[in-house]
């Protein structure tokens, strides 16, 4: 269980939001959609490089650590674990709205 801050949850929003390639409307750019047996899925074109040195788990680790999480190099988590974190501090933070755009 993960105890995020509002400041933690900010800092993670302009990490998730600034992780994401955008087209010339400043949307994400869709690379994939379509469905499987749990429901639809989305894939969208991020930003970087990644391959089997760079992968999921450490852009999962690099978020944590944006949010205020002390994560090491082996640190794993899946995508259900890390999306099920940030729910929770939705559920359990209020919420106000907040740019994200870095000044």
């Amino acid at each position: 269980r993960f105890t995020l801050t509002g400041q933690g949850f900010v800092n993670l929003v302009l990490f998730i939001n600034n992780s994401f390639s955008l087209d010339q409307k400043n949307r994400p750019r869709l690379l994939k959609k379509g469905n499987f047996k749990k429901g639809k899925y989305r894939i969208y074109l991020a930003k970087g490089d990644y391959h089997a040195f760079r992968n999921c788990n450490h852009w999962t680790a690099e978020a944590l650590h944006q949010a205020g999480f002390e994560t090491g190099f082996f640190d794993h988590y899946s995508g259900d674990s890390f999306l099920e974190t940030v729910k929770s501090a939705q559920r359990n933070l209020a919420i106000y709205p907040v740019s994200t755009h870095q000044p």
